[in-house]
């Protein structure tokens, strides 16, 4: 586990700092092939001061399968291009908010084959399951969710020290607003590292 967080770190300080004279569509891809990890491995790259780039896959069959990830030359960001799997997960890293984004809550919101999306922090790691069919287009997701959702974040961010700080009051209220709001169409959960 540690030598591949050591190969991945190195392959990516490596590839990404430099600033190179390219096209800003080509990409770095950071980890090779699809790799079999541990919920443990995961919850080690999230809480690992020295990852700061999220890390991500998908599950099937109860195994979590590590992705390559993919960075433009142009910026040191590692972004999840995560697949249109049923289930997937990704890393906030532990210099990051630990919690959803907006993109990771309307990931689940629009049209396509993922209901289950698990984000692991360095607190737990978070649930968000949608198992509604959705015809509905993105703009349409946009146009009904974004600013409430944006909202619903931006008084988590103040209530937790910029998102950085655990606060479990916070955490219930996250959840219990988001619910409310996306009402018979969305469950999220938050489990604590132990």
């Amino acid at each position: 586990m540690q030598n591949n967080i050591s190969i991945l770190f190195i392959y990516y300080m490596k590839h990404t700092k430099k600033k190179r004279k390219s096209r800003k569509t080509k990409k770095h891809v950071v980890g090779g092939s699809v790799t079999v990890v541990t919920i443990e491995d995961i919850h080690n790259y999230a809480t690992n001061p020295s990852i700061d780039y999220e890390v991500c896959g998908y599950i099937t069959n109860n195994t979590h399968y590590m992705e390559p990830q993919e960075a433009p030359q142009d910026t040191t960001r590692l972004n999840c291009t995560s697949s249109n799997a049923p289930t997937i997960w990704h890393t906030h890293p532990s210099k990051s908010k630990y919690y959803p984004s907006y993109e990771d809550i309307r990931k689940l919101l629009k049209k396509n084959n993922t209901t289950k999306s698990i984000i692991y922090t360095r607190y737990g790691h978070w649930i968000l399951e949608n198992y509604v069919k959705r015809d509905t287009a993105s703009l349409v997701i946009e146009l009904e969710f974004k600013k409430p959702i944006n909202n619903i974040l931006k008084t988590f961010y103040e209530e937790s020290e910029k998102g950085r700080e655990y606060n479990l009051v916070a955490i219930n209220k996250l959840i219990a607003s988001l619910k409310e709001l996306i009402k018979g169409k969305y469950n999220i959960t938050f489990v604590s590292i132990p």
